[in-house]
């Protein structure tokens, strides 16, 4: 067990102590299971524990200090984007088996949604 404590102490670290982390079942990225009430109180030594024993989700936005995500779905859009957000070269990234996550932390107003960005133009000629 003291290895799956030093994977969440890891996480601490890496993302913050105002992080809510969520257990989903091994396998899985996600369940219908209730999550939305946990807030960084919440994330006690006997709640971490228990993470350890399937995947472990992090909480984005304002309940985790403002954590966002950008995920790449592509390896090869990693190096355009850095291209243009050369800023974002130092940032926390995690590479999974497919593109690339970039974390920030962001501060002040920002939308509570998540955005599905594309390279390819919409009709109106825009990006989103």
């Amino acid at each position: 067990m003291e290895k799956a404590n030093e994977i969440v102490a890891e996480l601490k670290e890496l993302l913050g102590e105002l992080v809510v982390f969520i257990g989903w079942p091994r396998g899985v990225k996600g369940t219908r299971r209730k999550w939305k009430h946990l807030r960084p109180e919440d994330m006690t030594p006997a709640y971490l524990s228990k993470l350890p024993r399937g995947n472990i989700g992090v909480a984005l936005g304002e309940v985790s200090g403002g954590l966002c995500a950008i995920d790449l779905d592509s390896e090869e859009l990693v190096q355009p984007f850095l291209a243009v957000n050369a800023h974002l070269s130092e940032t926390l990234q995690t590479h999974g088996s497919r593109g690339c996550v970039f974390w920030i932390r962001l501060i002040g107003k920002y939308p509570d949604h998540t955005f599905k960005l594309s390279t390819v133009p919409r009709k109106s000629g825009q990006f989103l």
